[in-house]
């Protein structure tokens, strides 16, 4: 016969804890992947994007940008503008490239994670991650090939992410809490969407 109390035990154990930590971690990686398409719209300067792909303007040799026709921009506008002039080309590339990352990595991860263990690639992996997303605003002044350099380690470190979360849990979880805990886990990377 079951002990009625026998389902509960999961309840305020540390591997439920741990699953919220699992779960914070993920959602952390999914406002990292979410976040500079939000930020890059206030960080571009989208009327000098705009007036440098219709022709008005050239792009001289010391990065500055110089009118090239006798339009007067002398009016002010309610709106904004970043300072970066990027082009529609390098902000998708900046936009992309943590997926080319989180593509990559995943059958590597899983070795690494099996080599290594799950609690210690996950750590090292989140923390990668927010270091790079830090070091964002430094290296938008310097070079947006930068951006995509931090962006591309970012993808590299969150590919690490679920195989990561179903390592924890074939090693912690007894069979029958698995799904439970695997869920609790995995409700941090799809919260931020909903």
């Amino acid at each position: 016969m079951v002990d009625p109390g026998e389902g509960d035990k999961w309840i305020g154990s540390c591997r439920l804890a741990l699953a919220f930590v699992v779960s914070f971690g993920l959602f952390s990686m999914a406002a990292v992947r979410a976040t500079i398409s939000v930020a890059i719209v206030c960080m571009v300067n989208h009327t000098a994007v705009n007036e440098l792909s219709e022709g008005h303007w050239i792009l001289h040799n010391d990065d500055s940008v110089k009118c090239s026709s006798n339009l007067s921009f002398g009016h002010k506008s309610k709106y904004q503008e970043g300072s970066f002039i990027w082009l529609k080309e390098t902000q998708g590339l900046i936009l992309s490239s943590i997926f080319w990352g989180y593509v990559v990595i995943h059958l590597p991860a899983g070795i690494i994670i099996t080599k290594y263990g799950g609690r210690i690639v996950f750590g090292i992996t989140t923390a990668v991650s927010a270091v790079a997303t830090l070091l964002i605003p430094i290296a938008s002044t310097v070079s947006p090939y930068l951006v995509i350099a931090l962006r591309f380690i970012t993808g590299l470190c969150q590919g690490f992410a679920l195989p990561t979360g179903v390592a924890l849990w074939a090693a912690w979880a007894p069979p029958q809490e698995r799904t439970k805990l695997t869920i609790v886990s995995f409700a941090g990377t799809y919260t931020l969407y909903t």
